[in-house]
C-alpha cells in the first residue's frame, strides 16, 4: 500500500506600503500578494479605520465606500479600487487581506497620509487716501491649491480719534482689534481717511476654510492732510481736537457721543494742556456757529466751565477742570456728567426706615412699562413725599411731561431734564439703584413694593427721577442742602418740585387765608393740587384709615354732593396708614388735618 501525503494549503501573504496623497487625489493602493502554493487570488477584503468626514476614503468603480466596515470584492474588481485623499490634512489606517479561495491571509496594515494644502496669500500695496474720504480696497489673493477664499481678517493698529478707519456696510469698525468679513461681503469693506494727516498700519489675511489662515500682509494707509481755512482752523488750537471736531461736525450739530469723543481726545497726552482746555471751553460755549443738542451742551459746560457738583466724585475731592488737569481728572468728570457714575450717598436713617445696609445694584426692567401712570409712584424709606407727589401729579395731568423728562442714551444711562428758574439743566443717571439685603429697592420702588432688582417687570422712571433729583441737588440750586445724597432731598414743597420737573408755576396757600373751595376750584381749572398734612395729626384716624402727618398728598378727585376730596398717598397701596393709597376727607375736616394746599399750573 502506498500512502501519499498532501501538503496543507498555505495562506496568501499581503505586503502593503505607506503612501502620501494630496487632498482629493485618487491613487491605487500599493500592496503585493504572494501565495506559496501558487494559488490564484480570488477575493480581497479592505477596511478603512478613519470615519471622520474630512478623512480619505476608498472608491470602487467611482463609488465612495463607507469607512469603519469590511468591504469584500472579487479579484476581477480590484482594478476599480482607488483611495481618495481627505479634504484636510489627515491620515487613514488601512487594512487589506487576500484569499486564494481556501484561506484568508492575515490583515496587512498601512497608512495613507493626506498632505496639508497651502493657505491663501494676500498681496496688497500701500495707499494714500484723502481726509474723510472712503476708498475701496485693492488687493489680490492667491491659493496654490486653487482653493476658494472664504473669509478675510482686517486689523487697523491706529486707534487715534483722528486717524483713518475701516467701515463695513458703512458701520465704523473699532481700531486695535481684528474684524472678519466673509469673502462674498468683501465689497462692503471700505477704508475712510482720517480727519487729520495720519498713517494707519493695516494688516490683512485670508483663509480658504481648509488650510487655516495665511500670513498677515502689512501696508500703510496714509491720510493726506485736508486743506481748509474754516472756523475750526481759525478758533481751535489743538490739532487733534480740531481735526476730530471738524470731522464730527459734518452734519452741523454735535451729539452727546461726539462731545464725549472730543473730551476723550483731550486725554491723549496724559494731561489737559492749555490749548486743549481752551478748546474744550470754546466748543462747549454758547457759540453761534457751533450747534449742539441742548443736553450735550449743558453737560459739556459742566465739565469744561465748572460746576458745584464737580467738587466731589463718589465722596472724594475732585474739583473743576483746569489747564494741567490729569487725564484721570477729566475722565472722572466725563463719568460723572455723561455716564452718571457719581452715585448719591445712600446709607443712613430716613423718615420711613433705615438704609444702613443699602448697596447699589444694577436694576432690571424698563424705563416705562404699559404707559405712564400716577400710580407708578410708590414711596420708600426716603421722606421725599413732596417730590414723588409732584411726579404723580404731573403724570396724572400730562404724562408726556414725564416722558419728555428722560433721554435714553442707549448705553444703559438716561439723561434727566430739570428746570432751574425756567432754564434747562440736566443730569445723567445709570441703572444702579440702592437696594436692601433682600433685593428690594430702598427708596422709590420700581413697581410693587416687593419687586427686587432682578425683576424684569420693574418700571424704573420714578426711581431714576428720584435718583436724578438727589444728584442734581449737588448743583446747589434746587433749594436743598447741596449734597449728592438721598438724605439731602428729604423734605420740601411739592409745588417747587413741580416747577423744577415740568417748568410749571407753583404757589402756596395756607388754610388760614384760603379755603378748600379755592383748592377745588383750582383743581377743576386744570391745576395740580397738593395737600400738606399737619405733623401733629400723624396717625389721626379718619374713618377707617390713618393720616400720615407732615406728608404731601395729591388731590385725585372731589365730590360736590358728598363734599369730600379723595387724596393719593405717594406711599401707594400696601402702606400701613390707608392700605390702598387713597384717603377720603370731608371738606369740613380738611383744615383740621391739613395746614395748606399747593398748586402747580
Amino acid at each position: 500500500m502506498t500512502l501519499t501525503t498532501q501538503q496543507a494549503n498555505r495562506a496568501p501573504v499581503v505586503t502593503t506600503y505607506n503612501r502620501t496623497v494630496k487632498r482629493g487625489q485618487s491613487i491605487t493602493s500599493s500592496f503585493t500578494v504572494t501565495d506559496a502554493d501558487g494559488d490564484t487570488i480570488t477575493r480581497y477584503a479592505i477596511y478603512d479605520g478613519n470615519t471622520n468626514s474630512n478623512s480619505g476614503y476608498f472608491t470602487l468603480n467611482g463609488v465612495k465606500q463607507s469607512a469603519g466596515q469590511v468591504i469584500y470584492l472579487n479579484a476581477n474588481q480590484l482594478s476599480g479600487l482607488k483611495f481618495v485623499g481627505g479634504s484636510t490634512a489627515t491620515s487613514d489606517n488601512l487594512f487589506i487581506a487576500a484569499s486564494d479561495g481556501k484561506t484568508w491571509s492575515n490583515w496587512s496594515q498601512h497608512k495613507v497620509t493626506t498632505e496639508a494644502g497651502s493657505a491663501p496669500t494676500v498681496s496688497i500695496q500701500n495707499a494714500t487716501v484723502n481726509a474723510n474720504t472712503a476708498m475701496s480696497l485693492n488687493f489680490t489673493t492667491s491659493d496654490k491649491d486653487g482653493d476658494k477664499v472664504t473669509r478675510y481678517e482686517f486689523f487697523d493698529s491706529n486707534a487715534q480719534a483722528t486717524s483713518g478707519y475701516f467701515t463695513v456696510n458703512g458701520v465704523r469698525q473699532a481700531a486695535g482689534r481684528g474684524f472678519f468679513v466673509d469673502a462674498d461681503k468683501l465689497h462692503t469693506v471700505k477704508f475712510v481717511g482720517g480727519a487729520a494727516a495720519s498713517t494707519d498700519r493695516i494688516s490683512v489675511r485670508a483663509t480658504d476654510g481648509i488650510d487655516g489662515w495665511g500670513a498677515l500682509s502689512y501696508v500703510n494707509f496714509t491720510t493726506q492732510a485736508p486743506v481748509t481755512n474754516d472756523w475750526f482752523d481759525l478758533n481751535i488750537k489743538d490739532t487733534t481736537i480740531r481735526a476730530l471736531a471738524r470731522e464730527r461736525f459734518q452734519d452741523g450739530i454735535f451729539s452727546r457721543q461726539e462731545m464725549i469723543d472730543i473730551f476723550d481726545s483731550a486725554k491723549d497726552g496724559g494731561i489737559v494742556d492749555t490749548n486743549e482746555f481752551a478748546d474744550l471751553k470754546l466748543l462747549s460755549s454758547d457759540v453761534t456757529y457751533i450747534k449742539m443738542a441742548d443736553h450735550a451742551r449743558v453737560l459739556s459746560q459742566k465739565i469744561a466751565h465748572g460746576n458745584k457738583a464737580n467738587q466731589k466724585y463718589i465722596g472724594q475731592s475732585l474739583g473743576n477742570l483746569y489747564a494741567g488737569s490729569s487725564a484721570d481728572h477729566l475722565q472722572k468728570l466725563i463719568d460723572e456728567h455723561f455716564f452718571g457714575k457719581d452715585l448719591p450717598l445712600a446709607k443712613g436713617e430716613y423718615a420711613y426706615g433705615e438704609a444702613n445696609e443699602a448697596t447699589y445694584k444694577y436694576v432690571q426692567g424698563q424705563l416705562f412699562q404699559n404707559g405712564i401712570q400716577y400710580t407708578d409712584v410708590r414711596q420708600g424709606f426716603l421722606g421725599d413725599c413732596y417730590y414723588l407727589a409732584a411726579l404723580a401729579g404731573i403724570a396724572l395731568a400730562d404724562s408726556n411731561k414725564i416722558k419728555d423728562m428722560f433721554i435714553d442714551n442707549r448705553d444703559e444711562t438716561y439723561t434727566v431734564r430739570f428746570f432751574n428758574n425756567g432754564q434747562t439743566d440736566y443730569v445723567t443717571v445709570n441703572r444702579f439703584l440702592p437696594t436692601e439685603p433682600n433685593g428690594t429697592l430702598s427708596f422709590a420702588r420700581a413697581g410693587n413694593f416687593w419687586n427686587t432688582y432682578t425683576n424684569s417687570s420693574n418700571e424704573l422712571w420714578v426711581a431714576l427721577a428720584e435718583k436724578a433729583y438727589a444728584q442734581i441737588n449737588e448743583a446747589g440750586w434746587i433749594g436743598q442742602d447741596g449734597t449728592n445724597s438721598y438724605k439731602g432731598i428729604e423734605g420740601g414743597g411739592a409745588q417747587v418740585a413741580a416747577e423744577q420737573v415740568a417748568r410749571l408755576k407753583g404757589s402756596y396757600h395756607g388754610f388760614d387765608n384760603w379755603t378748600v373751595a379755592d383748592a377745588i376750584s383750582a383743581f377743576a381749572s386744570g391745576a395740580i393740587v397738593f395737600f400738606s398734612s399737619r405733623s401733629e395729626q400723624h396717625k389721626a384716624q379718619i374713618g377707617s384709615k390713618k393720616l400720615v402727618g407732615g406728608h404731601a398728598y395729591l388731590l385725585k378727585s372731589y365730590d360736590t354732593v358728598k363734599r369730600t376730596v379723595t387724596l393719593f398717598n405717594p406711599h401707594n397701596s400696601g402702606n400701613s396708614y390707608d392700605g390702598d393709597g387713597y384717603l377720603t376727607v370731608s371738606w369740613n375736616d380738611i383744615p383740621q388735618y391739613f395746614y395748606a394746599w399747593r398748586k402747580a399750573v
